[in-house]
């Protein structure tokens, strides 16, 4: 059974925080546990296996479609919070999307069986996870997740166990971006749009981490015993 843990990193954020996301993965994590980061240029480590951000498959499709188009990068979004003159978060197609395409990308040498796990770049590892602590997570369900009442999930760390659903899943997370279903969408942004696919997905069994969960559920979840997401205010502290 292959474990792989994938994340991001890209502008500006291997030198505020990525550097320190593996630093930390490398120090704790089993070495049998694979790494893979979607990144926008080189990264000065060994420790993980690097994909151009620009590779991914959907991504230049979507990027030629939407790429250029304020209205897909969030100005002025109908939402009473939103400036005009700035790009709104929750209807920023073009900053989300890569975060909904990078896990297809990952999926590479996974089989059935096999487990994958999301992790943002922004969260530390501070002690080191027991031997197949991903498939832990898990518990026997499909898909392990942070589930928050009346809000979208939080999606700093999610897993899958690979199987044929799990990977119609991961394509449609993936697919509401490429296709521009995304649009029609209430929200724009990777949280919403992973809570649009696994509802879709009644196949799946889920795990939810964080049950009764509101706001930031992190440090109430099993994940605080061996990290801390850096997110928001926090994540240059």
């Amino acid at each position: 059974m292959k474990e792989r843990v994938v994340t991001m990193c890209w502008g500006t954020a291997w030198d505020r925080y990525g550097c320190q996301f593996v630093k930390s993965f490398d120090r704790h994590w089993p070495a049998d546990v694979e790494l893979y980061i979607i990144t926008d240029k080189p990264l000065p480590t060994d420790r993980a296996v690097q994909i151009p951000l620009e590779t991914l498959p959907g991504y230049q499709r979507f990027m030629r479609r939407d790429g250029g188009s304020r209205i897909a990068m969030g100005y002025n979004a109908p939402h009473q919070k939103a400036d005009p003159e700035k790009r709104f978060w929750k209807n920023d197609a073009v900053k989300w999307a890569p975060q909904a395409l990078a896990p297809r990308a990952a999926l590479d040498g996974l089989g059935s069986g096999d487990l994958l796990c999301w992790l943002d770049a922004d969260v530390m590892t501070t002690a080191a996870p027991p031997l197949h602590w991903i498939n832990a997570l898990l518990a026997g369900a499909d898909v392990a997740c942070l589930q928050r009442e009346r809000q979208h999930s939080e999606i700093g760390c999610w897993a899958v166990r690979i199987g044929h659903q799990t990977k119609l899943f991961i394509d449609r997370f993936a697919d509401i971006y490429e296709s521009g279903d995304v649009f029609a969408a209430k929200e724009w942004h990777s949280g919403f749009v992973f809570d649009l696919a696994l509802a879709e997905s009644t196949y799946l069994t889920v795990r939810n981490l964080s049950p009764r969960g509101r706001g930031h559920v992190w440090p109430t979840t099993p994940l605080a015993q061996y990290t801390v997401h850096k997110k928001g205010k926090i994540k240059d502290g």
